[in-house]
Formats: structure tokens, sequence, C-alpha cells
């Protein structure tokens, strides 16, 4: 099963569906861990993340903060490179956690919170 945090059709993908902002290699591995760490709690703030993902967000807890936490802590970051999404150019990072590793996919608006977040899982 695809997981990760997406807005629409796939468990655990989160898209908003406004505003395409453009990725810039290596911008977002900060914002990345910050949204990843308040999703394991089982949060989904409108400070980091666009409407659109913060409702699908919202929708896929508690499973989307079971399987974060299930992890542990983040220990680091790597960037893989940039990805063609739906929404815009977005880049992919490698995340490793206390218990696994994790690719995930990170676009932003031009507001700067995340449009897109995604994991294949």
């Amino acid at each position: 099963m695809k997981q990760g945090i997406i807005a629409k059709w796939t468990p655990f993908v989160l898209v908003a569906l406004a505003g395409i902002g453009a990725a810039q290699a290596q911008q977002h591995a900060e914002l990345l861990k910050q949204a990843l760490v308040e999703s394991a709690k089982g949060n989904c703030p409108p400070s980091l993340m666009s409407p659109m993902l913060r409702g699908a967000c919202e929708s896929q807890m508690p499973n989307l903060k079971q399987m974060l936490a299930a992890k542990g802590s983040i220990t680091g970051t790597e960037f893989m490179g940039m990805q063609a999404s739906q929404m815009g150019p977005a880049e992919v990072h490698k995340v490793n956690f206390t218990s696994g590793t994790m690719m995930w996919m990170i676009n932003t608006g031009p507001d700067g919170k995340i449009l897109v977040l995604w994991t294949p899982g």
C-alpha cells in the first residue's frame, strides 16, 4: 500500500490543489523535518501546510501518526534530487529515522506552505 501525505485518491498522500510553487533544490529539508515531526505527534499545522494538504493530513490521522511514530526520531536527511509532480518540481529526500528510512517528496507554494508531501511508504 502506498503511504505518505498528499490530499487525493491515495492513502497517506496529500496534494494541495491550488497554487503551484517551484521548489528550489535542497531548500525544504528543515520544513520536511518539521512537518514529519508534527505529523508523528498527530498535528497538521496550518503554519506549515496549505489548506488542502492540511485537510488530507487530518483525514489520515491516526494512521499517519502511528506510521511515523513507529519509525522513531529523525536522525538525518539526504537530498536525492528533483522530481516532477502535478504541482510542479519537488525535492526528494531520504529521511533517516532511528528505526528505518523513508523517501519523501516535498514542494511548496509561493507562500512557503507545503503543497505536496508524499512518500511511497
